[in-house]
């Protein structure tokens, strides 16, 4: 279900242009930041050392799983901050696994250094809510699994490339990135870059399990009197 009423929604590389839809499994929406909301959401960016990622009061947007209840992608500034890399580093032909609220897609589309941009969406009623608000022109908005490359279609290299299909990061996230790499590297340019949101973030969720592993083991082993 779609209705007539559009969502646009701008506030700094986080704009937006989406119809409110709603499908089975997903719902995009506008919700609201109080400042009750933003009050203690900042305090712990704040403790953190996390500024950039601090919100204000306002009308936002988000695209929800509604059958895992979760958010697959929103407008606040943590969003927009996991983005601003590939917004400032990307050129050539630019290939995107994970399509989202297609918020990082306006800018790209801006960017004189960009030929073309080639997305990658495994579920088919995200790209139905999602891919009227990108006329065919710079963008081409393709249905599959970015760990099965050989069946998405793709021809051609890229320069690019930017993975972003994960809700949350967990143990596990840093090694699939690293698979998704290993597994596009015939569409690699000889000056490719690979970008991964969170990638960071996923490294040190990796180091805490080994580290975490290690230490039940020494406690098993009696080596460890902690």
């Amino acid at each position: 279900m779609t209705t007539d009423h559009m969502i646009q929604s701008e506030n700094s590389l986080g704009y937006v242009r989406v119809k409110h839809a709603e499908s089975p499994k997903y719902l995009i929406e506008e919700f609201s930041v109080t400042e009750a909301d933003s009050f203690y959401f900042n305090q712990r960016c704040q403790a953190q050392n996390l500024s950039a990622q601090c919100i204000r009061p306002g009308i936002y947007v988000h695209l929800l799983d509604k059958q895992k209840d979760e958010v697959v992608m929103s407008n606040i500034p943590a969003e927009i901050y996991d983005h601003t890399e590939i917004c400032q580093k990307s050129y050539g032909r630019v290939l995107i696994c994970g399509l989202g609220l297609g918020m990082i897609l306006h800018q790209l589309c801006r960017n004189d250094h960009i030929s073309e941009i080639v997305v990658v969406e495994k579920e088919p009623e995200i790209i139905n809510m999602i891919a009227p608000a990108f006329p065919e022109g710079k963008v081409t908005i393709l249905q599959g699994d970015a760990f099965l490359p050989e069946e998405c279609g793709i021809t051609g290299q890229f320069d690019t490339i930017f993975f972003d299909i994960w809700n949350n990061i967990t143990s596990q996230t840093y090694s699939e990135m690293q698979t998704l790499s290993a597994l596009w590297k015939n569409w690699q340019s000889p000056r490719i870059q690979i970008l991964h949101r969170k990638e960071k973030l996923a490294m040190e969720a990796q180091k805490r399990q080994k580290f975490n592993c290690m230490e039940k083991e020494m406690r098993k082993s009696n080596k460890c009197r902690l």
